[in-house]
C-alpha cells in the first residue's frame, strides 16, 4: 500500500511540470488556454481561481501573469488587476511562483506558463519554477535579440518549453525562423495593439484574417499555432476552431469577470468562474 501511495506522488508530480504535459495537451486537440494575473484577487483567492480553472472541465492550458507596472502589451483590464496585486504584496515572479506551488499542493494540475515581461524574470527564477510549470511567454523578448537563445538553451536544460509569439505582420521568412524554436507551440496575435476585447472578432477572424492565417500556417512547418488577444466571447472561440487553430487564449474577458465576483466567498468565486467559461467555450 505504501509502495501504491508512492507511485500515486511521483505520477502525479511529474504530471505538473516539464514540456510533456503542455505537448501532450495539444496533442489530444484544440487546447483552451486562459490567462490569470498571479496574486489578484489576492493570494488566498489565486488558488480558487486556478482550482475553478481546472474544475470547470473546459481549460487545458494556464497561463499565469507576473504582475508588472508597465505591461506594455496588455489593455487597462490586466494592467488594473496587475497593479492591484503588486498593491496587495505580490511584488515579485518568486510570489507568483510560491503560489503556483501552494496551489500545486491543494491538487491543482493543469500545464501551466508563466507570463510576463523582461524585467520580471528575476536571475534564479529557472530553478524555483521548474518542478511546477511547463512554459513560458516572455512578451518583449523578440527571436532577434540573442538573450532569446541563451535563454531558451537554458530552458531547454530544466525540460521548460519557450512560447515565442508573432503578430499579423510578422513576414513568411520570419515565421519560418520563428517555427524553428518552437518546441510546444507558436501565439499569434490575431490583432495589433494590447490585449482585451474586441467587439466583432468573429467577422474579422472569418474574413480579413484569413490571408493572414494561410500565412502563419504555411510558414510554420506544422507548429502548433494558436491565437490571442481580443477573443472575449463564445462566437470569437467558435470562429477561431472553425479557422483551423490548434488553440485560443482568453485573457481580459476573464479578468474582467474576476474583478466582477472578486468579492465573493471562495466556493462562490469558483462557482461564478466555472459558469462563465462554461458559456464562453460551450461548442
Amino acid at each position: 500500500l505504501k509502495l501504491q501511495f508512492l507511485y500515486f506522488i511521483v505520477i502525479n508530480y511529474n504530471m505538473t511540470h516539464g514540456r510533456a504535459p503542455l505537448q501532450e495537451a495539444f496533442a489530444k486537440g484544440f487546447c483552451n488556454l486562459v490567462y490569470v494575473t498571479g496574486g489578484f484577487p489576492d493570494r488566498e483567492k489565486t488558488i480558487d481561481v486556478l482550482m475553478s480553472l481546472q474544475e470547470s472541465g473546459v481549460v487545458q492550458v494556464v497561463e499565469v501573469g507576473v504582475p508588472f507596472t508597465d505591461p506594455v502589451g496588455d489593455g487597462p483590464v490586466i494592467e488594473e488587476c496587475a497593479l492591484a496585486a503588486i498593491a496587495g504584496d505580490c511584488k515579485s515572479i518568486f510570489t507568483v511562483i510560491d503560489l503556483i506551488k501552494e496551489a500545486r499542493k491543494v491538487g491543482f494540475t493543469l500545464p501551466v506558463i508563466l507570463m510576463g515581461y523582461y524585467n520580471t524574470f528575476r536571475p534564479g527564477w529557472i530553478e524555483a519554477s521548474k518542478d511546477c510549470i511547463s512554459g513560458v511567454i516572455i512578451v518583449d523578448l523578440p527571436y532577434e535579440e540573442p538573450f532569446t537563445h541563451e535563454l531558451r538553451d537554458d530552458l531547454d536544460k530544466a525540460d521548460i518549453s519557450f512560447v515565442p509569439l508573432a503578430s499579423p505582420f510578422t513576414t513568411g521568412d520570419r515565421l519560418q525562423n520563428i517555427a524553428g524554436i518552437v518546441d510546444s507551440f507558436l501565439y499569434n496575435t490575431c490583432v495589433m495593439g494590447v490585449t482585451g476585447a474586441r467587439q466583432s472578432l468573429d467577422e474579422y477572424l472569418q474574413t480579413t484574417y484569413q490571408p493572414t492565417w494561410k500565412k502563419i500556417k504555411e510558414n510554420t512547418n506544422g507548429k502548433k499555432c494558436i491565437l490571442g488577444f481580443g477573443i472575449s466571447n463564445n462566437k470569437a472561440v467558435k470562429a477561431v476552431r472553425a479557422l483551423g487553430a490548434d488553440g485560443l487564449v482568453v485573457g481580459s474577458a476573464l479578468m474582467r469577470k474576476i474583478s466582477e465576483v472578486k468579492d465573493l466567498s471562495g466556493d462562490e468565486l469558483r462557482k461564478a468562474i466555472r459558469e462563465f467559461l462554461a458559456e464562453l467555450f460551450a461548442q
